[in-house]
């Protein structure tokens, strides 16, 4: 896949941290970076934070040499979720074809995207706000219990997906995929405990409303 210099551009910088040039000290640093990080309502007209203390972020950053065409919280912001990622682990066995041995297993651990968590996780809170409530998807009704497991079921996909193809795991010697579904409640990173909760329900368990298949693709 080739992309464009621009493209690259905006990637590096993603992945960069916007830098001060006038700083003089971390403690500065750290007192504006947490005024960027204040919660903030989007606002779709500027396309930009509206809290107040991000405005006070950003003026303070451009007193200190920050580009004045460039939001420093904003910027912050896409440096942040640039590096948002979710740590789950596999166990798998160490040794090909010895699955069934648990004395030869090892942990993988794989990262999981954050679209995929936030849409697990909102699927789980959704289905545990109203188990028996269902949404209008291209003109069916989907139920979300339904919604919920076709989230959890990309998720083991894209695990399933990073354990055969970049680890080079055989399916046969896949022990556990997500040990935050299993009994292990392993993650780490970004909004692990809300995944490890969503990961680790059962959609289907009870008599709630819906099938033991995923209706549609989340």
């Amino acid at each position: 896949m080739k992309i464009t210099r621009k493209q690259l551009r905006q990637l590096i910088e993603a992945t960069i941290k916007p830098n001060l040039p006038g700083i003089s000290n971390n403690k500065a640093q750290v007192t504006i970076d947490a005024l960027s990080d204040r919660p903030y309502v989007y606002d779709p007209g500027t396309n930009s934070r509206t809290t107040a203390s991000n405005t006070q972020a950003d003026e303070l950053a451009i007193g200190l040499g920050y580009p004045e065409d460039q939001s420093y919280s904003d910027d912050l912001e896409t440096y942040r979720l640039a590096g948002r990622v979710t740590h789950d682990f596999s166990i798998v066995a160490k040794t090909p074809g010895r699955r069934n041995d648990r004395s030869d297993e090892k942990n993988i651990r794989i990262g999981v995207p954050f679209p995929l968590v936030d849409s697990v996780i909102d699927a789980y809170e959704d289905f545990m706000d109203d188990p028996r409530g269902a949404v209008i998807v291209g003109g069916r009704l989907v139920h979300n219990d339904d919604v919920w497991s076709a989230a959890k079921g990309k998720v083991f996909d894209h695990i399933k997906r990073q354990l055969i193809d970049k680890h080079s795991i055989d399916d046969n010697d896949i022990i556990v995929i997500s040990g935050a579904a299993g009994d292990l409640g392993d993650a780490n990173g970004y909004r692990a405990e809300e995944y490890r909760e969503a990961m680790s329900g059962d959609p289907y368990e009870g008599t709630f409303v819906g099938g033991n298949e995923p209706a549609y693709d989340v």
